[in-house]
């Protein structure tokens, strides 16, 4: 019999953090008037399921932006789910009129490589400013967050102006954990919330208390800091070109909705976002604007993981490796050739801003032929635990060729209680990530596949998953065995593996007087 060859991949969570082994516009429009305002709001119908209805939020949205119609020019945007996404789940990005980027900037972009995200998703704000959704959460979801991002920056002087894409959150995200909404702390779904990210606190104090005025308890409002130490904002008194402000872009992530038909039907809504410019006689602006009235400066950040070690696992899994050793080579003739381990991956995003040598997840693979340092935090968050393979693994067996499979080893933290959600990945380098070329487990996918190679060690086995992914799962096909196709994924294709966990213990060691300090 010719043997064929078996990977392994490992996963295992150890001392609370990660050890591892193994766009349609509203309607809403430019404001320019009050009355232009209320008369664009009365007009939207809207069908979500939510506490409030369409025809209430419309009211008070009305009303707070005819209140801060007096201190700001208002641009609206969109929040729309339709552009980003992996088959995890969906990132909802936030787009203003492309008339607010200036041609400077969109040559700028245009001239800088390796742009993933168009610029056009993200936006330049001034250090009075403020960027704020009204909107509802969504139906029950494993989880969701939101949070704004460092996007793009732009360094050195002269014509020849390129940039890179930090792609760094700028504090702790607010998510469904901690999110101030009308269901209050325990209550977080399918509720009316406020989300204002700025870098002024008089800014949102603007922003709730209009907001406060229309009806909405100041206790559902959310402040998401802009630290005036990390962003470069805008100076409108100058040419960008001279200024080189930074942009600024949200991520909504959203996980495995309770009921999919309640959240296809959230993820096609198109929510209005709206802009405020600090209007020059307002505030004492002085040398441009490029100091806040009152700025704000970053919260202390949340301690990562629960504390709770999981190396009492340790001896289950090392038993549970070697079943499916066992049974590969008893019931199928696999030898165990590679073993990849994974390795937590925590991105410093004060480096990814600042440090144009650091790349922590962009790394060069020579073995792949990828020599560039990509100096980005590629949109991590920071309550969850990224792991992936670290600089020194075999890059160049990252393949799945006829004759190899590959298995899947680890935790499932969710069973475990340790986490809301999780799941991994295995992307081909050529879609990376993409419907159709990327394997995809969550926690519930492989919930029983531990007990199915290990019966006898109980009750430790619950918590253990152990996935393969084969060129061909049998007749009828295997149990816990994703088949991979060569139009999935090519038979010479580099392989890219990540776990994602969604931590649950998420709450902020403070609340926060502000009304939404929550992060």
């Amino acid at each position: 019999m010719t043997k064929a060859t078996i990977l392994f991949l490992f996963s295992l969570l150890l001392s609370g953090n990660a050890s591892v082994t193994a766009a349609r516009s509203s309607g809403y429009g430019a404001m320019d008037a009050k009355d232009s305002i209320v008369q664009t709001v009365a007009s939207e119908e809207d069908g979500i399921v939510c506490d409030t209805t369409g025809a209430k939020r419309h009211k008070v949205l009305a009303q707070a932006l005819g209140t801060l119609f007096h201190q700001y020019e208002i641009h609206e945007g969109n929040l729309s789910f339709h552009m980003g996404g992996n088959p995890a789940g969906k990132y909802g990005v936030v787009k203003f009129d492309e008339a607010l980027i200036p041609k400077a900037l969109k040559r700028a972009a245009k001239a800088t490589a390796g742009f993933p995200v168009p610029i056009e998703v993200s936006f330049l704000m001034g250090p009075q400013d403020a960027v704020f959704w009204y909107g509802c959460t969504p139906p029950p979801t494993r989880y969701f967050s939101i949070r704004s991002y460092l996007a793009y920056r732009f360094p050195g002087e002269g014509r020849n102006i390129s940039g890179y894409m930090p792609g760094a959150e700028l504090g702790d995200p607010v998510n469904n954990a901690v999110i101030r909404t009308t269901g209050g702390p325990t209550d977080p779904f399918g509720k009316t919330t406020l989300f204002v990210s700025t870098g002024d606190k008089v800014a949102f104090h603007r922003v709730r208390e209009a907001f406060a005025q229309a009806g909405l308890p100041g206790e559902a409002a959310n402040l998401d800091v802009l630290p005036s130490e990390l962003v470069r904002f805008r100076d409108t008194t100058l040419p960008w070109a001279v200024d080189r402000s930074d942009t600024i872009a949200w991520q909504f992530r959203v996980n495995e909705f309770i009921n999919p038909a309640e959240g296809s039907a959230y993820l096609d809504k198109v929510w209005p976002v709206f802009l405020l410019r600090a209007k020059p006689s307002e505030g004492g602006r002085v040398d441009g604007g490029v100091a806040p009235a009152m700025p704000l400066t970053a919260p202390p950040l949340k301690t990562r993981g629960t504390g709770e070690s999981e190396e009492w696992l340790r001896s289950a899994l090392e038993k549970l490796v070697e079943a499916v050793k066992t049974r590969m080579e008893v019931d199928r003739g696999l030898v165990l050739t590679h073993s990849f381990p994974l390795a937590p991956c925590m991105p410093d995003a004060i480096r990814c801003i600042s440090d144009l040598d650091y790349c922590p997840v962009a790394m060069p693979i020579p073995q792949w032929n990828l020599t560039a340092c990509n100096p980005t935090c590629d949109w991590f968050t920071r309550d969850s635990l990224y792991s992936t393979p670290p600089a020194d693994s075999d890059f160049i067996n990252f393949m799945i060729p006829r004759d190899r499979v590959l298995i899947v080893v680890g935790v499932n933290h969710v069973l475990l209680g340790k986490a809301a959600f999780t799941n991994f990945l295995v992307t081909g380098i050529r879609n990376p990530e993409r419907p159709g070329h990327t394997p995809n487990f969550s926690s519930s996918h492989l919930a029983g596949s531990g007990q199915y190679y290990l019966p006898g060690v109980r009750p430790e086995s619950d918590f253990l998953y152990a996935q393969e992914l084969s060129r061909d799962c049998g007749f009828p096909p295997r149990p816990f065995c994703e088949l991979v196709t060569e139009d999935n994924i090519a038979y010479d294709e580099y392989l890219f593996f990540a776990e994602r966990v969604r931590t649950r213990r998420s709450r902020s060691p403070f609340r926060g007087k502000e009304g939404g300090l929550a992060a």
